[in-house]
């Protein structure tokens, strides 16, 4: 976050944390309105069931399995040649869990497998049952995007892109650890996510770049207050690398493309961070306050932004249409930038360095994503 009063309102980077969260706004600090904190439904909570206290397990979320189970081992306790009664399957269900530390939902650990040999054959199903039909259920999908159909450009042809559009070279000036991080590949369900990039978010910095570059590198314990950029572009045109591409900066905390989002936790409210490259331009000097506007990005801003924006899709396979900005993909309802931006200064540079490298492909001409 930006400890400016103007930033927290409109540009900067929103993040990294996928919750619910406080902004820096004027210097004070209040709580998101945009998203509620989202737990786990109550559905999916622990219960003790009275038809459980026999075997004395604790109810699961879906209790219907256990049921089952219970059922099969009354029957079976009323039928077998030994005359088994339906007490001792429910003591040996008892002592089998406390012998194992108790039969857990989730993550926790079931009975190990030669303590399992050990019992009866019904009751050596249970752990199956429980994990097919049991316990907190995500409260959320694993949502992904369309496959745009570009391939990614050889390396080669990519070098030579680049050398055709004669850019700056890039200036080294990454962020403290703590203000970036990985492209997560699992959500904490242990289900793949999307993790690639995908989309490319435009920004501008509404503070200076030299004062941006500072925050970033200054270590942030918080979630809250880690913030980043994959790039910045200054007012003269230099390339400044923040976060490598491969890594995840922290630009759009709470943000969608249309109704795609990336969700890690089950409180998390979403993200782009996962899928995004954030691009950012360094704001005009009568940018630096919350006023609507400003004077506007210079043509090197321009002529730059477009190339790198070039690169980018064609490293990653990624069409125009899925170029945005902050504002656009901004969840939260705090950020509006980058202000004074015009498209078709952008589309004109970007024509121009397309026909450059022979990549008019990557514009394919619909509003499609």
């Amino acid at each position: 976050m930006a400890a400016s009063n103007s930033s927290g309102r409109i540009g900067m980077a929103t993040g990294r944390s996928e919750r619910p969260r406080t902004h820096r706004c004027g210097g004070a600090t209040k709580l998101c309105q945009a998203g509620g904190r989202l737990g786990l439904p109550s559905s999916a909570q622990p219960s003790r069931s009275r038809w459980l206290q026999p075997l004395g397990l604790p109810g699961p979320a879906d209790p219907f399995p256990i049921r089952l189970l219970f059922l099969a081992v009354h029957s079976r306790a009323t039928s077998t040649a030994d005359g088994l009664q339906r007490t001792a399957a429910a003591d040996s269900l008892r002592a089998s869990a406390r012998a194992s530390g108790g039969w857990r939902l989730g993550p926790l650990p079931l009975p190990r497998l030669h303590q399992l040999s050990r019992l009866p054959l019904l009751p050596r199903l249970l752990p199956l049952l429980l994990l097919a039909g049991c316990g907190p259920r995500p409260p959320f999908d694993v949502q992904t995007l369309a496959d745009a159909g570009l391939k990614p450009l050889p390396a080669d042809k990519l070098a030579a892109c680049a050398a055709a559009l004669r850019l700056p070279p890039e200036l080294a000036r990454p962020a403290d650890a703590t203000n970036f991080g990985v492209r997560q590949e699992r959500d904490r369900f242990g289900r793949a996510v999307p993790n690639r990039p995908q989309l490319i978010v435009l920004h501008e910095t509404v503070l200076s770049a030299a004062d941006t570059l500072k925050l970033f590198a200054t270590p942030h314990r918080r979630d809250d207050d880690q913030a980043s950029y994959h790039l910045l572009v200054d007012r003269a045109g230099m390339r400044l690398r923040v976060v490598p591409d491969g890594g995840r900066a922290y630009g759009a905390g709470m943000a969608a493309f249309g109704d795609f989002t990336v969700r890690i936790r089950p409180t998390s409210v979403g993200s782009l961070n996962n899928v995004a490259l954030h691009l950012s331009l360094e704001t005009p000097a009568d940018g630096r306050g919350d006023g609507d506007g400003h004077s506007g990005y210079s043509a090197a801003q321009y002529r730059v932004a477009a190339g790198q924006v070039l690169l980018w899709q064609a490293a990653f396979g990624i069409p125009i249409s899925r170029v945005t900005t902050h504002q656009a993909v901004d969840r939260s309802h705090s950020r509006r930038d980058p202000r004074s931006f015009r498209w078709q200064e952008f589309d004109a540079a970007w024509r121009e360095a397309a026909a450059r490298c022979g990549l008019e492909a990557y514009d394919r001409g619909r509003a499609t994503i």
